[in-house]
């Protein structure tokens, strides 16, 4: 049945919703990108990693692979990462599972369990599968499935093992392309799945393309199976291309031309950002009489000025870029706190700019900044005490529930928390983050979580809600410890001592006597008998002070 336009529309395929213009000065690449492409067809899969700096033209390479391979039978899956969400357990791949099941806001749990047993119905997945990944998507799979294993350890390795099967079953239908964009901000999850899916890859029929800034490490790179492409600048005469390809009709002076392709450096995005700058600039100095055209000194200057030109927009852009690269025209509203058609009037400008990208309508829209560097550009517009209020109004419409976001992403929560100077909010936010990470047995992102609560708690008053909160904190960020590095992690002393002096400032005693057993183990496992030694003696001590027989068992056995 026809339920509605799809939702699966790229940055990609928004940046260039009509015919994608000639690629220029990446002929050879894209060359290299089909080859691989071949040879993942005829059953020697490939990882290809395209690297270059802000605004080379990564994800314009993947589109005009997308466009060359577009007359192949094949399934493209798309999956994109995002600054926001580094720390959180998969996220390129579980918003990617909820686009194609379709999930809506306001869909129930049983209606999100129909919705994702109608996509996985033609793969044949037994129950045990298709509860695994409902877990994943933190959907309650119910009655009719067996229950989640108890230890998330073994439930995240099923769930890998799972999501591996499925996509080689596709791939022995058809051919499969994997385009993973921006993996500077993937998270510890996603990365560990790419390494964990390698071996079957290479003899499967499929290519992962992962694009990255330079900065970008893998523990998989400099594997047989992993090619690297750098993308290097554009020479003068690309880069002259590039900008008369930019202006279009529009005539653009010689010496204008000269000046951007000086300036510009050979960066894709900064040759159209100063052409386009130019030109605008040229159009309103005309309109006003004015003869000379300045080119911009740099990519900020010409996108500032790009969003000087539009003002109701610009205020609408440093919104939106508060709130994150991705944005819902519901959330914008809420936390614009300007009437519902000023706010209609700067999305319209931004997006006859170029410079914000529009998908489906009012009020079901999502909007993208055209490029990472846009909403950098908008947001370091914003003074300091402007950005707090900003973001102090997006907690508030958070956790109203008038938008996607508090429930099933706390770390979102924490991080506009963190930057609107909630310290107590952000802090238990974390705490959130990291305690349904570590169910999730994501590891990695927990300490991570963890490690901002810490940071955030510590700016709090001195108090005993602070003492409380950072108490819970050092208690999960133990635990993480122990399951990420052993019982005998020297990172563990530290964490039991804070531990240790949080409980007995608050004279928290049953959570004091977890620490000490804690302590306890570490020595223990560690080979230090006397320290063992003296922490059981404090286990009894403790419970002969408490009257508590628990812990003088829990002594006795130490």
């Amino acid at each position: 049945r026809v339920l509605g336009p799809s939702q699966l529309a790229t940055r990609s395929e928004l940046l260039h919703a009509a015919t994608l213009p000639p690629l220029i000065g990446r002929e050879d690449e894209l060359d290299l990108l089909v080859r691989a492409w071949q040879q993942a067809k005829s059953g020697r899969g490939r990882l290809t990693v395209v690297t270059g700096e802000a605004g080379i033209g990564k994800s314009r390479l993947l589109a005009a692979l997308e466009e060359r391979v577009a007359g192949d039978a094949h399934v493209s899956l798309r999956y994109f990462c995002a600054p926001l969400f580094q720390d959180s357990a998969l996220h390129p791949v579980i918003a990617r599972w909820e686009q194609e099941a379709g999930f809506a806001r306001g869909d129930s749990a049983a209606t999100r369990l129909r919705k994702l047993e109608a996509i996985l119905a033609p793969s044949g997945l037994p129950p045990a599968d298709t509860a695994l990944i409902a877990a994943m998507l933190s959907v309650p799979a119910g009655a009719g499935y067996p229950p989640p294993d108890a230890n998330p350890q073994r439930q995240r390795e099923r769930t890998v093992a799972v999501l591996e099967r499925r996509l080689i079953g596709m791939t022995r239908r058809q051919p499969v392309l994997m385009l993973l964009e921006d993996a500077h901000w993937a998270d510890p999850s996603t990365l560990d799945l790419i390494e964990s899916g390698l071996r079957q890859l290479a003899t499967s029929r499929a290519l992962l393309v992962v694009s990255a800034r330079p900065e970008f490490t893998a523990s998989w790179i400099g594997r047989p199976e992993v090619t690297v492409l750098t993308l290097s600048r554009l020479n003068r005469r690309q880069a002259s291309a590039l900008a008369a390809q930019a202006a279009g009709e529009r005539p653009l002076a010689p010496a204008l031309l000269h000046g951007v392709v000086a300036q510009a450096d050979g960066v894709p995005l900064f040759i159209e950002e100063l052409t386009e700058a130019v030109l605008e600039d040229s159009a309103a100095g005309a309109a006003e009489g004015h003869a000379a055209i300045a080119v911009p000194a740099t990519l900020q200057a010409s996108l500032m000025a790009r969003l000087d030109r539009v003002p109701t927009g610009r205020h609408v852009a440093q919104v939106g870029a508060a709130i994150g690269r991705d944005f819902s025209h519901e959330l914008l509203r809420a936390v614009a706190e300007q009437p519902a058609a000023t706010v209609d009037q700067g999305l319209a400008e931004l997006v006859r700019a170029g410079l914000v990208l529009a998908r489906g309508a009012p009020p079901d829209a999502r909007y993208s900044f055209k490029h990472a560097l846009v909403q950098d550009a908008a947001y370091a517009s914003l003074l300091r005490g402007e950005r707090r209020r900003l973001h102090a109004r997006i907690v508030a419409v958070l956790e109203r529930g008038d938008a996607d976001g508090a429930d099933d992403a706390p770390e979102l929560l924490a991080r506009h928390c963190a930057e609107a100077g909630l310290d107590a909010k952000a802090a238990a936010a974390w705490l959130r983050a990291g305690t349904a990470a570590l169910h999730r047995a994501a590891i990695a992102e927990a300490l991570a979580h963890l490690a901002h609560g810490l940071t955030a708690a510590a700016a709090m008053e001195e108090g005993e809600a602070r003492r409380r909160l950072e108490l819970d904190l050092w208690i999960a960020r133990i635990k993480a410890l122990m399951s990420a590095e052993g019982h005998a992690s020297r990172h563990l002393h530290e964490a039991f001592r804070h531990a240790q002096d949080l409980c007995e400032q608050l004279g928290a005693a049953s959570q004091l006597v977890t620490v000490l057993y804690g302590q306890w183990s570490h020595a223990f496992v560690r080979g230090d008998f006397a320290e063992a030694l003296r922490q059981a003696h404090g286990l009894l001590a403790l419970a002969d002070t408490r009257g508590d027989t628990v812990c003088r068992l829990i002594g006795l056995l130490a």
